[in-house]
């Protein structure tokens, strides 16, 4: 998933600058939201572990290529293009499961429109809770996150990218995993989940796996500068 997403990120930034890196944050906010509804079991975790964590923390990577390469307005455009995707997907998604699905006594060919319909009100009906908590953690860390890496930036008088890279995304991170949390595990939920779950499913059990992801972001951090487009082929 981590090769997938930092590959795809260079590619779309070799292939078309700054707007393929747009398309990379908007669509990462969509497929994030809807990975996260899913947890998994790893050999060397004892706790389940929500996914959506490696989408995210690419996220930061391109967030922090843009603010690097191209300036903190571009890259704050790109939170707010996310932002408006996701709105966009949750309204179509709710506009089309408010629409009366087949009678359940179809047959043939036509109960697959019955299986679709309860498939999207699986990812979907659920949602409004995460969907809130995730729009909301996801402006507040992007923004966190291009603040900082910007402040180190200007303190190191340009250099250490490695380090703005990592210390930004790592407190961001932070702020990300809290946020979300409590926000769809406690606060926005009529079943809030217990401190343990919370802080070791939740908040650590993707943590470890963020500051993994942002460590290792940084060459492609780096391998950015070679993926611009050249001025001949803009």
């Amino acid at each position: 998933m981590f090769l997938f997403c930092a590959g795809m990120i260079l590619l779309l930034l070799r292939l078309f600058g700054e707007i393929g890196l747009y398309l990379y944050v908007a669509v990462a906010v969509i497929a994030g939201n809807v990975q996260v509804l899913k947890a998994v079991q790893f050999s060397f975790y004892s706790s389940p572990v929500a996914l959506g964590t490696i989408i995210f923390a690419s996220i930061f990577l391109a967030s922090d290529i843009l603010t690097e390469y191209y300036g903190k307005k571009k890259a704050q455009r790109a939170v707010w293009l996310g932002f408006w995707a996701a709105l966009l997907i949750n309204g179509y998604m709710l506009i089309t499961l408010a629409m009366r699905p087949l009678s359940v006594f179809s047959e043939g060919v036509l109960m697959r429109y019955i299986d679709s319909h309860e498939a999207m009100a699986v990812l979907f009906l659920p949602a409004p809770a995460i969907f809130f908590a995730s729009l909301i953690s996801y402006v507040i860390s992007q923004f966190s996150d291009i603040y900082i890496f910007q402040a180190v930036k200007r303190i190191t008088h340009e250099k250490w990218l490695w380090l703005r890279g990592n210390l930004a995304a790592f407190l961001s991170s932070i702020l990300d995993n809290v946020v979300f949390s409590l926000l769809a595990w406690v606060i926005l939920t009529s079943t809030p989940v217990d401190s343990h779950t919370l802080i070791y499913t939740y908040i650590l059990g993707t943590l470890a796996f963020r500051m993994l992801a942002s460590i290792t972001n940084t060459p492609f951090l780096y391998w950015a500068k070679w993926c611009l487009p050249r001025k001949s082929d803009q």
